[in-house]
């Protein structure tokens, strides 16, 4: 059955239990016969509708829906690139293709509009203005805030137009800034550093040599703290065996018994796990059966699939083993955005009045969960230079091997974050 999004976190209750348990385990639950409900809900109310919540028109249902295609083409080529874990932020890269799609022009404009499965410039920035005002958010527990930056070199007069969309639509502002100047190295470096609560300190390196030569940095930045609603007990934590590709190691593996939203394929056990009431953010975990590759992993978890496990999830009580985890990680978007068919080396910037210039793009992010909840930043930058009731069911699941987890904001249905944990 589907979910009503807002009320499950309103509905979910905790049901800690030590480390082992003598109660029967049905390792694949069927669904019930009858439909469980949410009792702060009547049974002829309407089905839970998160894009009605918002209000989205059907244009921006289209692309919302379209960009999770650009979410898991980016997590597959991510994990084309890398031979380990690797955690990515489709969310933070789109907003900044946005951006860039707005100081290009002509065929650059196009190939970045076609990677992000979009071709209304201005239906994009309608959809990311929204996006910029939903994804903040403070309170039950959870802080969400987005933030995005240009500095471009003082040689150039930078467009009214391409500023007054950054600061009306992505809530952004643009700086003209001398890049012979030490200070401004440390100004841009200080704004990464409070963007993402001193996670990811730096954008460009301290003992980079070619600044003079640069003529424009841009950054995306978004920072997430979350409590769970129904924190792990940190005196169950004990030390378990992980099988990773590389190997077997022991891990601290988080443990308890909990009320949480369950479903399973051919392919998956499908878990979700939700901060604080209210706040909109799933965590979404995925173990694929025994036998499968990290690659076929990724490859196997496509937009359909991912949605069919949520939208066929009951809600059981589980029997939850999940390692804590905290990984720093960078990966060249750069490489990734070029596999997509943007040709980064000749970007034209005329829209916001620089001339053609080779782009460079990366991502670095932060990633940490424990018994509490969880924190996250990342950074996406790039630079140019010249040249409720008790659920029926029971079942037990360890995360015991390489998985894929997702943090996604429901209200929006946009992915946060994404990443696969190999090895620990």
């Amino acid at each position: 059955m589907k979910k009503h999004y807002f009320f499950i976190s309103l509905a979910v209750a905790a049901m800690m239990t030590a480390c082992s348990s003598d109660e029967p385990v049905i390792d694949e639950p069927t669904a019930p016969e009858e439909p469980i409900e949410t009792p702060d809900i009547e049974p002829d109310e309407p089905e839970w509708d998160v894009f009605s919540f918002y209000q989205w028109n059907d244009t921006e249902k289209a692309i919302l829906a379209d960009f999770s295609h650009f979410s898991y083409d980016m997590m597959v080529k991510a994990n084309e690139m890398t031979e380990s874990d690797f955690c990515c932020s489709p969310v933070s890269a789109s907003i900044f293709l946005s951006m860039l799609a707005n100081a290009a022009d002509g065929e650059s404009r196009d190939e970045i509009m076609k990677a992000l499965y979009v071709d209304d410039i201005e239906a994009l920035n309608a959809l990311n203005n929204r996006l910029m005002n939903y994804l903040s958010y403070e309170g039950w527990g959870t802080a969400l805030k987005i933030s995005n930056k240009f500095w471009v070199s003082d040689r150039y007069n930078v467009t009214d137009e391409f500023s007054s969309v950054i600061k009306n639509v992505f809530k952004g502002s643009v700086e003209s800034v001398d890049y012979s100047n030490p200070s401004t190295v440390q100004s841009i470096n200080n704004w990464a550093f409070e963007s993402t609560n001193g996670l990811i300190p730096s954008i460009l390196p301290f003992d980079w040599t070619n600044y003079i030569k640069t003529e424009l940095t841009a950054a995306n930045a978004v920072y997430f703290k979350g409590e769970w609603t129904d924190p792990f007990l940190p005196g169950e934590t004990c030390s378990k065996i992980f099988h990773g590709t590389k190997g077997d190691t022991y891990v601290n593996m988080m443990h308890q018994e909990e009320c949480l939203w369950y479903s399973s394929d051919e392919h998956f056990k499908y878990l979700q796990k939700i901060n604080q009431c209210g706040s909109g953010c799933h965590f979404e975990f995925f173990l694929p059966s025994e036998d499968i590759s990290v690659s076929e992993m990724v490859a196997l978890l496509t937009p359909e699939r991912r949605h069919a496990l949520e939208n066929n999830a009951i809600e059981l009580r589980v029997d939850l083993s999940l390692p804590a985890y905290q990984s720093k990680n960078a990966i060249a978007l750069g490489d990734i955005i070029n596999g997509m068919g943007v040709n980064l080396s000749e970007v034209n910037l005329s829209k916001m009045g620089l001339p053609t210039l080779p782009v460079n793009i990366h991502q670095k992010t932060s990633l940490k969960w424990d018994e509490r909840g969880a924190e996250a930043a990342v950074l996406t930058d790039g630079w140019a230079t010249d040249g409720g009731d008790h659920p029926k069911g029971y079942t037990k699941i360890e995360f015991n091997r390489p998985f894929i987890y997702i943090i996604r904001y429901a209200f929006t249905d946009v992915i946060l974050m994404a990443g696969v944990v190999s090895n620990i």
